[in-house]
């Protein structure tokens, strides 16, 4: 037998959730304006994502060889690990879920475990130590209670570089490091130790942005638009997208025709940023055991992997809203940083020009 509730059951229903769902709106809002700039002062509804256009995903697995679409032999990421962030509070899953998939924590008198919105992953050279501590010192500030970030780094076999490194790590703790060589070459293994890190270690994570260590992020701004629910919670790939890049076979980005011998990409996000949903990392480590690897991270992960997991890609009309690339160069980054924040230390309404040519 089937029991339907009656009229006033259901609204008692209706009522409880909703009051759940302010409640946690007012607790999400009030850490927002905690951040750690400003006062909270950022217009509301300022980044929107844009569906992804009508693309076949039938069509972009024509682009790819069929080396890349047959499923090889499963391939393990098995680095070991030298060190690894101390994170496991904010990341482990605990009992009261929300919506996003992220956890509030369970509530003991006044203490709220925060949501965990956001685990950035910037892929860094071991020797960048100037790098890491400007991000730190900015973007990486701002939004501690519902973001963390780690640095991805490779095994330097430098035992100067590693020696300054473990006191990097030791005031920190911030580092994820894998005993693989800390070459150009090895940066896809990077891109894989990141993404399977973040699907093992750290669950919590609503959202995954993966950048470069010369990038400046407005993570204020991303935290506003998950807030008010302005991104999709899952199937999300958002980035600035590279469409009809032509396959380079000489230099630092070039890949021989044995390796790929088609003369054009497929359509692939910008590797300097991107922003996935959970449930995207996930797919993507899962393909990445099937597929053979490239070494251009941005193009393997975010055109390969990304077609065979059937996801299109989100973009935005304001990227340079939302992040700038520094070339190379961290006093670039502290200077978008001090452009980005007015005289009351908030994050400005501005847009970086000049950010990905």
């Amino acid at each position: 037998m089937v029991t339907v509730l009656s009229a006033p059951t259901w609204w008692n229903v209706r009522f409880i959730f909703f009051a759940f769902l302010a409640i946690w709106s007012v607790f999400a809002l009030s850490t927002l304006k905690q951040l750690g700039t400003g006062n909270g002062r950022i217009k509301i509804k300022e980044i929107v994502a844009i569906e992804p256009e009508d693309t076949n995903i039938e069509n972009e697995l024509l682009q790819l060889p069929n080396e890349y679409l047959q499923n090889s032999t499963v391939l393990q990421h098995n680095f070991r690990y030298i060190v690894q962030p101390n994170l496991k509070d904010s990341c482990e899953l605990s009992s009261e879920t929300i919506k996003y998939g992220t956890s509030l924590g369970k509530v003991s008198g006044k203490t709220r475990k925060p949501p965990l919105l956001i685990l950035v992953l910037v892929h860094s050279s071991a020797s960048h130590f100037e790098h890491r501590r400007v991000i730190r010192e900015t973007w990486a500030s701002s939004g501690k209670l519902l973001s963390k970030v780690v640095f991805l780094l490779g095994n330097p076999h430098n035992e100067t570089t590693q020696t300054k490194l473990a006191e990097e790590i030791k005031i920190h703790g911030d580092i994820l490091q894998e005993d693989f060589y800390e070459t150009y070459r090895n940066i896809t293994l990077k891109a894989l130790m990141g993404l399977k890190w973040a699907a093992q270690h750290c669950p919590r994570a609503a959202y995954v942005v993966k950048c470069d260590d010369d990038m400046f992020v407005s993570l204020r701004r991303l935290l506003n638009d998950i807030l008010h629910q302005l991104l999709p919670p899952s199937r999300l790939l958002l980035c600035q997208p590279v469409r009809h890049a032509s396959v380079e076979r000489s230099g630092k980005y070039g890949v021989p025709k044995e390796l790929y011998p088609f003369r054009k990409w497929p359509e692939f996000c910008f590797g300097g940023c991107w922003i996935a949903s959970r449930d995207v990392i996930s797919d993507l480590l899962q393909v990445s055991q099937v597929t053979p690897q490239i070494y251009l991270d941005d193009v393997y992960v975010t055109g390969i992997l990304r077609i065979k997991s059937g996801l299109k890609i989100t973009r935005t009309s304001q990227t340079n809203k939302l992040f700038c690339h520094a070339r190379g160069k961290p006093e670039r980054v502290m200077e978008l940083w001090r452009r980005a924040i007015n005289a009351n230390g908030a994050e400005s309404n501005m847009k970086f020009y000049d950010c990905f040519h």
